[in-house]
């Protein structure tokens, strides 16, 4: 591969000014890493782009910056597969038990047996895209009663006891983009981690943020909404509207879609998923989440590896998108992760949904075009349709 290079503010002005300054309070953040690069400033191996301003949900002017939080959407869901990679040894080890299922976390708790179709579904499964359970973007998947009101594992599986609707199909054999499985995956590391009072978020702080040195980062639900950018939708003529903060699933669905960071964990979070991190027992992980999972793919050639999609053209992605939010990570595929640096990675993170251009979801197109620059390639040979966290909007 060909020397590496930054982008240039010129370059990523020309990528989002256009809407950051149609829009009072809308903004992007965009982050890059590279091994080859040799910058000054805080970050030696890339740098942090901002671009427009912000307000908090009150209405208050908020400091752009590298501690601006973002809501990560879907996104967080490599944060869960991390997290599940990270505390299987450990669980192994107390268990004897090497590739648990959902009954294997369920039955700790003494609650009545769950149904076999869902008790034999595999946590590896859940966070690999091919737990069976059906696709659910788009759809509340809980009944609207239950939204919001914070449904344990206990609960989460026992709604899906009750419900035949979600009844598992083809679990490991085929690709599906759920929500719930994530959710699921979520709820059961406290258990998994030996703390079953312990939430997700009290889990993933211990053994994988804290570890990383991304103190700033937590769940929507530990988020001051004085510190929380307000996030917009859009019309269907490119118009804007502000959106309610969250997500009607949280805290359930944190596992899923609840992690809230800012543009200096996600350089961390980049940092460490390109293999540069200098904490060896995290970075050992990447042999496992950025490899292919299960011989299953997503249908469109892209592999499965524990929360990324794993690009046939070399790409390693994830994105998230929920109202008033929009993520995306991408980073060159690496012939050995955690052991051979990637050799480029982006970051995108803005406070607007559904923005789109020349039928293109904006955010991944900033970030491939970001990773095209760093390159030396034509930008328009990175283009290519990759989105999976995405709920459709509404505008109001």
């Amino acid at each position: 591969m060909g020397s590496i290079v930054s982008p240039t503010t010129a370059q990523l002005d020309d990528l989002v000014t256009s809407y950051t300054q149609s829009q009072p309070g809308l903004a992007f953040a965009i982050g890059w890493l590279s091994p080859q690069i040799d910058a000054a400033g805080p970050y030696r191996h890339g740098g942090l782009y901002f671009s427009g301003q912000v307000m908090n949900q009150y209405g208050a002017t908020l400091p752009l910056g590298p501690d601006t939080r973002f809501e990560l959407a879907s996104l967080s869901k490599t944060f869960t597969a991390t997290l599940y990679a990270a505390l299987l040894p450990g669980y192994v080890a107390r268990t004897g038990i090497t590739d648990p299922v959902l009954s294997d976390l369920y039955d700790g708790m003494a609650l009545p047996t769950l149904r076999p179709d869902i008790g034999a579904i595999p946590l590896r499964a859940l966070v690999s895209y091919v737990s069976g359970l059906r696709q659910d973007n788009g759809t509340a998947v809980a009944p609207p009663h239950l939204q919001g009101c914070g449904m344990s594992l206990a609960n989460l599986c026992g709604f899906l006891d009750m419900d035949v609707a979600f009844a598992p199909h083809g679990t490991g054999k085929r690709y599906t983009y759920s929500n719930l499985a994530f959710a699921l995956a979520g709820e059961a590391m406290g258990q998994m981690a030996g703390v079953p009072g312990d939430s997700y978020r009290q889990v993933l702080y211990r053994f994988v943020t804290v570890p990383l040195g991304m103190l700033d980062t937590t769940t929507f639900d530990h988020t001051l909404l004085s510190q929380l950018p307000i996030g917009f939708g859009t019309t269907a003529t490119g118009g804007f509207f502000r959106v309610a903060p969250g997500w009607p699933m949280l805290p359930s669905y944190n596992g899923a879609g609840g992690v809230v960071s800012t543009p200096r964990d996600l350089m961390r979070w980049l940092n460490f998923n390109m293999g540069m991190s200098a904490n060896p027992t995290l970075s050992a992980l990447l042999a496992r989440t950025q490899t292919p999972a299960t011989p299953v793919n997503d249908g469109e050639g892209d592999g499965l590896g524990l929360g990324w999609f794993l690009g046939d053209d070399g790409v390693v992605w994830k994105d998230g998108e929920i109202q008033g939010c929009n993520t995306y990570l991408a980073l060159l595929a690496s012939g050995q992760p955690g052991v051979v640096p990637s050799e480029a990675g982006v970051v995108v993170a803005t406070n607007v949904s559904g923005l789109s251009a020349d039928n293109q979801e904006v955010v991944q197109e900033v970030a491939l075009r970001v990773l095209a620059i760093m390159q030396g390639q034509d930008q328009a040979a990175m283009r290519r349709p990759r989105r999976r966290g995405y709920l459709p909007q509404v505008a109001g």
